[in-house]
């Protein structure tokens, strides 16, 4: 018997073998879509759209494998490539899908090519070894994929041409019909620019003050996520944060201070050098040399002796492309000495105390005749929030985590965080007690804020940053200690393209002209977003928000005066469609002027007013 065992071949067809493919993969969607955090018109729209590409594209694979004038062969290889290749895509999407709720799309292959170059090749290096070996195990094991007959054929036929209508009908009819893309931001995805005439805004300036300083030093320090909630001096119960609360209670506070992203290497550099950093549909990869003038440089140009120094990884996606260091006299980060003290990959950071000690001997270091500039990015509060044992505070405070799955109470995460906020107000008090022990605190203007904020209780089903632009992501802490301004608190809503024009406005210098704020001014329109593997839109003017999201093509509102907390999206209740296209304009305005080919030049006529 066993002899007789060997010799059979298992048999299946192209038609029954696509059907298996279809229900396994369909299972695999209606499993994402049930474990998805928001389930809504769209999500099931969408999970119906693929299911439906499934069926027309499995099955037209095997109608035409099942073609006799084609060899046998060629036919089996095709069919086995073209399924294996579809599956193995569809699956990992889905999971993709699962963990970050976004669809793969080419802007998310950019973003992770970008930041784990490595990784990618090597992932589709394993799945092109798994389709090879796959076809090798096949044809080893002759598994063959039988023709089938004329009424079978019929019947497949008929199946492709409905699956292929209602693949049309969820991509084309029903999207419109119930309104679940922007109809406004389907045509950006076209490429169909709708030009408007915007509003020039004119308004006083929020601070028409100047200072009597004359020369003073100028240090510009900048948190890692940290978004305004979490300091004492805008309101947090925890008494985390007594140096920084001290600046605030001696400088002027804004309390509804916007960054121009949530992530790092856009948020950063628009901060450092007022320009935003939007030049393409995808991804900035800083690999365009624009005229720009980061703060630094200023300050050089005045003869000022200027310093960088940080804890951060610099080539952190490609940041220090953007950055021009030459006319720096002190420039560290935390590769410069060749070790670090935490981290992998291009996020390896030194701690913040030692960053401070550099920063304290690089001060003792300028003759107290020489005015100095400074810059420093303190990094402890970003994940995995690191630092020293002798720095635990509250506990417990030790983080616990298997990859994707936290197994961390979010009392012990909020407590692992508010120790490494606590130990960067530690080295900020380190700074402002060498300041005046030297004597020289009174002549020494600090900025301090953050790149952006951390959200760590999903207050829109997603956690970190990056990820939206929501308030709890966007909102951060900006202090401006001028020792001899007047304190105040400022309610009126800023942007972190304006802060680089306004200190200098009060310093009395002129703005330089490659920058692209202004010194603050009441009723702006003020823009963020977020763009790796989300590409998110933002504008806020009159208190009304606009969230447009160009991956999904779907438009958010909010009230903020009536809803701070963005929960009720009202953009079906009133007439938005205006600030829709100008915040779309004004997407297409930044493109346009990072733009190497010949610019549109009728399109620069109607970005003036921005």
């Amino acid at each position: 018997m066993r002899p007789k065992l060997k010799k059979l071949k298992l048999k299946i067809s192209y038609f029954s073998y696509s059907i298996f493919l279809i229900t396994l993969l369909s299972l695999i969607t209606l499993f994402v879509t049930i474990l998805s955090p928001i389930i809504d018109g769209r999500l099931i729209a969408t999970s119906l759209l693929y299911v439906f590409l499934s069926v027309t594209f499995l099955l037209s694979v095997a109608l035409f494998s099942n073609q006799e004038k084609i060899h046998p062969n060629f036919n089996k290889i095709l069919f086995i490539v073209l399924t294996l290749a579809y599956s193995l895509a569809y699956i990992w999407a889905s999971f993709s899908y699962l963990f970050t709720n976004q669809i793969i799309r080419k802007q998310s292959i950019f973003f992770i090519y970008q930041i784990f170059p490595k990784t990618t090749v090597f992932l589709a290096l394993v799945s092109l070894f798994l389709v090879l070996a796959s076809i090798i195990l096949i044809m080893k094991r002759k598994i063959h994929l039988l023709r089938i007959g004329k009424k079978r054929s019929r019947k497949m036929k008929s199946i492709i041409l409905t699956s292929s209508f209602l693949l049309i009908f969820f991509m084309f009819i029903l999207p419109p019909l119930f309104q679940i893309f922007n109809p406004l931001v389907e045509l950006q995805n076209q490429g169909k620019t709708v030009f408007i005439t915007t509003e020039k805004i004119e308004s006083e300036k929020i601070l028409n003050v100047k200072t009597n300083l004359t020369e003073p030093n100028v240090i510009f320090i900048l948190l890692e996520s940290v978004s305004s909630e979490r300091l004492g001096s805008y309101g947090y119960e925890r008494d985390v944060t007594p140096n920084i609360d001290f600046l605030a209670e001696n400088g002027i506070v804004f309390h509804n201070a916007y960054s121009t992203a949530t992530h790092s290497d856009y948020a950063q550099p628009a901060y450092l050098s007022s320009r935003y950093m939007i030049s393409n549909e995808y991804r900035n990869f800083f690999d365009k040399k624009h005229k720009r003038k980061n703060i630094w440089e200023f300050f050089d140009e005045l003869d000022y002796t200027t310093g960088y120094i940080s804890s951060q990884d610099d080539l952190w996606a490609e940041m220090n492309e953007y950055f021009n260091f030459e006319s720096l006299d002190k420039y560290s980060y935390s590769l410069s000495d060749g070790k670090t003290d935490y981290g992998s990959g291009l996020a390896k950071k030194d701690y913040d105390d030692k960053t401070m000690d550099e920063i304290l001997v690089w001060l003792d270091e300028i003759s107290e005749d020489d005015p100095f500039f400074l810059y420093t990015n303190l990094q402890a509060t970003h994940t995995p929030m690191s630092y020293e044992k002798e720095y635990s505070f509250y506990k417990p405070d030790r983080i616990i985590s298997l990859g994707l799955f936290n197994l961390n109470s979010i009392d012990t995460t909020i407590n692992r965080y508010d120790n490494s906020l606590r130990y960067v107000d530690l080295q900020v008090g380190r700074l402002i007690n060498s300041l005046r022990e030297k004597g020289v605190l009174n002549n020494t203007v600090i900025v301090l804020s953050a790149d952006h904020g951390h959200d760590f209780h999903k207050r829109h089903n997603v956690e970190g940053h990056g990820l939206s632009i929501y308030n709890e992501e966007l909102n951060v802490p900006l202090i401006f200690y001028f020792p001899d301004l007047e304190p105040q608190r400022i309610e009126s809503h800023v942007s972190h393209i304006d802060v680089l024009p306004t200190v200098v406005d009060i310093l009395g210098k002129d703005v330089p002209k490659e920058w692209i704020g202004e010194p603050m001014k009441y009723e702006n329109r003020i823009f963020f977003y977020s763009q790796n593997h989300r590409h998110l839109l933002g504008m806020l003017h009159n208190n009304i928000k606009i969230i447009i999201d160009l991956n999904k093509k779907t438009v958010q509102a909010y009230d903020l005066s009536n809803d701070p907390g963005e929960e009720k999206n009202i953009v079906n209740d009133g007439f938005y469609d205006e600030m829709i296209l100008e915040l779309l304009l004004w997407n297409h305005c930044q493109k346009n002027y990072f733009s190497e080919e010949k610019k549109n030049e009728e399109l620069k006529k109607y970005c003036e007013n921005f």
